[in-house]
């Protein structure tokens, strides 16, 4: 290569670093979007977790009959899950996961229609999702 000035073989130095300046910005960008990524998915797994600990406490703790406040957390929890689905604030897997007890939680309000009316995102997920009650459960 012959030396010319400030340029080598035609390429000048300023393109040398420029274009160094770009690889190395563009694998940061990538390193970023994989870091992002893996702590999105963190997050996720930490929301379904306890989504799933408060839907587990809630199974573990019903008593026959049902009580009215039992009834009331079970209800605005499945709110809870479908209005963060509906909004996009978690991923739809998330709230799938649990479309399982939302046939449950269809079935309450079946039999507690005075309720319906302030869990609109319940219902609207179980209607997005095809989700039916329960036929054969007992309260």
């Amino acid at each position: 290569m012959e030396y010319c000035g400030n340029r080598m073989a035609g390429i000048g130095i300023d393109t040398l670093l420029g274009l160094s300046g770009a690889i190395f910005a563009g694998l940061g960008l990538i390193f970023n979007g994989l870091s992002l990524r893996q702590n999105s998915r963190s997050k996720y797994l930490d929301v379904l977790s306890q989504l799933h600990k408060e839907v587990s406490n809630l199974d573990n703790n019903k008593k026959d009959p049902i009580s009215d406040e039992w009834l009331r957390n079970y209800l605005n929890l499945h709110d809870r899950i479908a209005y963060l689905a509906i909004n996009k604030i978690i991923p739809e897997s998330i709230a799938t996961f649990f479309n399982p007890t939302f046939s449950a939680s269809l079935t309450y309000l079946q039999h507690y229609k005075t309720i319906s009316n302030y869990l609109p995102s319940l219902t609207e997920w179980c209607n997005k999702q095809n989700i039916r009650p329960l036929n054969n459960m007992t309260l």
